[in-house]
């Protein structure tokens, strides 16, 4: 694990030599987030550099060096050595006066074992995509806000975090989708779920096949719980998937004709009648 000393003292001698010519050029934003870094404000350095080093058009490939430096010693984000390392592959273009380095540290990732260096080249491939945080109102004193790296509840003034992983190499998120189903069997109760989908690639052509992922969540009490999920409801082929889908004719939760809730897929490549929803032994 790098020391925080170390890279403020490091990027003080990168940002000297390699950055020094840009702060008069248009990439003066990637001098601003490694000067955040320098300072200790690694939560400012991820807000300024994530945009510029995923741009989907043009990446600026030192934006994506000092953003994997971040994954890569969990400053300022949780420790991603994937995407750390896709980055510093993604940064080891001849342009970049760092390339060297970025290929260096995207070997020594890639070393660790085979699996680690395919999903490496795969987050070269596409820029890393996740949800957009979203925050959903579920009750007065009921809250939960999604984010990249999971979801925090808001339970009667308390909060409880969920680490999940949900983002990934060329990931498209789609708006969640919040239901509130009112249950009359096992027991009267309310019960909230959270839908997330999200458009991912499965392969590298230039028009490529998108399959759109599903996950289910139970919001209980303070947690939040995965009830199950689908990697490919559905799939289209294209440069980039569509911005804007309708999910409702694929998937759905509901109540059934017992007053359980269930889950099911309607439609696509693997259709499941409806799946009785079990209470979960935390609520």
């Amino acid at each position: 694990m790098v020391r925080p000393r170390s890279v403020r003292v490091r990027l003080r001698l990168i940002v000297l030599c390699a950055l020094a010519p840009a702060t008069v050029s248009a990439q003066s934003s990637t001098v601003d987030g490694v000067q955040a870094i320098i300072r200790g404000d690694y939560a400012a350095a991820v807000r300024i550099l994530t945009p510029l080093a995923e741009d989907f058009g043009k990446p600026d490939p030192l934006a994506q060096f000092f953003l994997a430096t971040l994954y890569h010693s969990a400053r300022g984000v949780p420790i991603d050595p994937i995407r750390a390392c896709g980055l510093f592959l993604r940064a080891s273009v001849p342009s970049n006066p760092l390339a060297n380095q970025s290929r260096t540290l995207a070997a020594n990732f890639q070393e660790l074992a085979p699996p680690m260096s395919t999903m490496c080249t795969e987050a070269s491939v596409w820029p890393w995509g996740a949800p957009v945080p979203t925050r959903v109102t579920l009750a007065t004193d009921r809250w939960v806000v999604i984010d990249s790296s999971g979801a925090t509840v808001g339970y009667q003034g308390q909060e409880r975090r969920t680490p999940l992983g949900l983002g990934g190499p060329g990931y498209v998120s789609l708006p969640l989708r919040h239901t509130t189903l009112q249950t009359t069997a096992p027991a009267e109760m309310r019960r909230d779920f959270i839908e997330l989908f999200n458009w991912h690639p499965m392969d590298r052509s230039d028009t490529p096949i998108w399959a759109l992922g599903w996950m289910l969540f139970e919001v209980v009490g303070a947690d939040f719980v995965l009830i199950t999920g689908d990697p490919s409801l559905t799939t289209v082929v294209a440069s980039r998937p569509p911005d804007a889908f309708g999910v409702e004719p694929f998937v759905r939760v509901r109540v059934n004709g017992q007053g359980e809730p269930e889950w099911a897929v309607l439609s696509g490549p693997n259709p499941r009648s409806g799946a009785m929803i079990p209470v979960s032994s935390r609520r």
